[in-house]
């Protein structure tokens, strides 16, 4: 499903970012409704970005850093799926002006096996 959700993965809740080709708009809807209810559930929880097809664009960018300050204090672990080299050079971008450490990975299953584990 595109959009913001809470999957459920071998008994742990993950918050689940599918960006897969959204248009600009809908990204920035899915966003902000993702930030609105991360916050008001106030509930620390692993989260998995989709980003296959989305362009790195500036205002992208800037928009997923403030959502990544606003919400660091309730994100456990976070994986990523759908980077090309370029979008690993963004995110080691993000990384170093988040202090986040996400981690790339080739495949859904793969992300969501190294967010459950302790």
């Amino acid at each position: 499903m595109k959009g913001f959700s809470i999957i459920h993965y071998q008994g742990i809740e993950i918050v689940y970012l599918n960006y897969q080709h959204l248009s600009s708009t809908e990204l920035f809807q899915t966003m902000e409704q993702a930030r609105s209810l991360i916050l008001k559930e106030n509930k620390i929880r692993p989260v998995l970005i989709n980003l296959i097809g989305v362009y790195g664009t500036p205002d992208f960018m800037n928009k997923a850093k403030e959502l990544g300050k606003e919400t660091a204090h309730l994100t456990s672990k976070s994986a990523v799926v759908g980077l090309n080299d370029l979008k690993k050079i963004l995110l080691n971008a993000y990384n170093r002006f988040t202090s986040e450490n996400m981690k790339a990975f080739d495949t859904e299953e793969l992300a969501k096996e190294w967010l459950i584990k302790v």
